[in-house]
């Protein structure tokens, strides 16, 4: 169960709008397409200094994502992740580009 008054604001707007469009897609009668609520626990600040961004998982894919790519596994906006990385510490941003653990978003730890 999520305790919806602890979520910051922008997690909120992120969940209310999954939710309205899971209620529309149900009276219209359409198939439910997979559904990803969960929020992401919080986790300590990433080291710039330890990032190696060619790093790859054990199953040959990328571990440091961009925003873009974190949305299109998580369904939050790419807007979300960067104030996420700004102000929780979820990633980090090397030479003006911002990047997110993979292992941490898809619970590969």
């Amino acid at each position: 169960m999520i305790d919806v008054r602890a979520l910051p604001t922008a997690d909120l707007a992120d969940l209310v709008a999954i939710a309205s469009a899971e209620l529309d897609r149900r009276r219209a009668g359409a198939p439910a397409p997979p559904v990803q609520l969960g929020l992401l626990p919080g986790f300590d600040p990433v080291d710039p200094a330890s990032v190696d961004l060619s790093e790859r998982l054990p199953d040959g894919s990328r571990r440091w994502i961009v925003p873009k790519e974190a949305h299109a596994i998580t369904g939050f906006s790419a807007k979300t992740w960067l104030r996420r990385i700004e102000e929780e510490g979820i990633g980090v941003k090397i030479g003006g580009r911002y990047y997110i653990d993979a292992k941490r978003i898809m619970g590969r730890m």
